[in-house]
């Protein structure tokens, strides 16, 4: 959700928390951000690399909530998909030279596996990489740019114990977030990976697993 499209009695849902899969940690009550982005110099490497290896593959760079910017042309539908006004999108060509939050390699039916595959034996540790959406999508964030990081650093500012926190998961950037907490409880539609990670495993999204997870099995509500 864009911060004008959640509702005032949910506001904590933009102004604190974890975002971009872990590349953001915000608490504004507080006036805590902090960002680990990937540096420019990267950022042209990367899209250099994915537009030799995958011509097809669209690519977006996200530069926090300031602007987007994608390296094919959208349709309308996707546009809207996307969220962004007008005002935010940058050209391709000018938003590669700039440091981002978050790189976002896609195609529509065509699985990245050896894309994924190109870009950590070429990169290494400089980039966090990993598959989602059923390795349709391929997501690139800086190497310290964890959930379990982020939510880590806003638990500290609080003085909040780890063991007094539930986690939630149901994709590939979740599994460290489940595995560093010793309460986690993973979506009924997440791989195996996660639900073998998790204490708990509750149902789908589709079938109000958070809300069953924190009733019957954690008694919160």
């Amino acid at each position: 959700l864009r911060p004008d499209e959640v509702p005032g009695d949910v506001s904590f849902l933009t102004n604190k928390g974890a975002f971009y899969n872990g590349a953001e940690a915000l608490d504004s009550e507080l006036g805590f951000e902090r960002h680990w982005m990937v540096p420019a110099e990267l950022v042209r490497e990367l899209t250099a690399f994915v537009a030799d290896a995958a011509p097809g593959v669209d690519v977006a760079l996200q530069h926090r909530e300031l602007w987007h910017s994608f390296r094919l042309p959208l349709r309308d539908d996707e546009h809207a998909e996307w969220g962004f006004a007008d005002h935010e999108l940058l050209p391709f060509e000018v938003a590669r030279h700039h440091d981002c939050s978050k790189i976002v390699a896609w195609h529509g039916s065509r699985e990245l596996t050896e894309l994924h595959s190109g870009v950590v034996e070429r990169f290494g540790r400089r980039v966090r990489a990993f598959l989602t959406d059923s390795r349709l999508w391929l997501m690139l964030v800086a190497p310290a740019a964890t959930k379990e990081n982020a939510v880590g650093e806003l638990l500290a500012l609080r003085n909040i114990p780890p063991d007094e926190v539930v986690v939630f998961g149901d994709d590939t950037p979740d599994l460290g977030l489940l595995q560093a907490f010793p309460r986690s409880v993973a979506m009924g539609n997440a791989s195996q990976a996660l639900k073998d990670a998790a204490t708990h495993v509750t149902k789908s999204n589709d079938e109000d697993g958070v809300a069953f997870a924190l009733e019957e099995i954690l008694s919160v509500l």
